[in-house]
């Protein structure tokens, strides 16, 4: 008779299937942007920690309490 497993082709789990294959890709996508976006926060907190070491190590503490509340500050532009 032949054909006995060409029914597969026609299952929602096909990995040839098209809309799997895009799935699979956006999928992709999405955690390579989420590592880069992980990544990129990770070095803007490394630059922050290094500024506060050095004003720190300066002495200065001009700033007050501004840089207490400056995160909520920077968020909202980044967001724009």
């Amino acid at each position: 008779m032949g054909g006995g497993l060409a029914f597969l082709t026609k299952k929602s789990f096909n990995p040839a299937n098209w809309s799997n294959q895009r799935q699979v890709w956006e999928a992709k996508q999405n955690a390579a942007s989420e590592q880069r976006r992980v990544a990129e926060r990770e070095a803007q907190l490394k630059r922050e920690r290094e500024e506060e070491d050095l004003a720190r190590a300066i002495g200065g503490n001009s700033e007050g309490g501004r840089k207490q509340l400056a995160f909520k500050y920077e968020a909202g532009k980044s967001r724009v």
